[in-house]
């Protein structure tokens, strides 16, 4: 029984888009994993300099 579609309904979020990502991931080779690890990694980085004063500071500071 697939419970994510309620699980959404509950959290207000899309766990099930996250569930369906991380059952194909499971199956990457460790290059498709670390390929996939930079993205994240990245995309998180970009979030924290966007939205985030102080980090954004301690960017700028260190010409990050």
């Amino acid at each position: 029984m697939n419970i994510t579609p309620l699980t959404d309904l509950l959290s207000g979020k899309n766990v099930n888009k996250y569930y369906k990502e991380y059952l194909n991931t499971q199956w990457y080779s460790v290059k498709e994993m670390r390929e996939y690890q930079l993205i994240k990694l990245r995309k998180l980085i970009c979030h924290c300099y966007n939205n985030v004063p102080y980090y954004k500071e301690y960017m700028d500071d260190r010409n990050i």
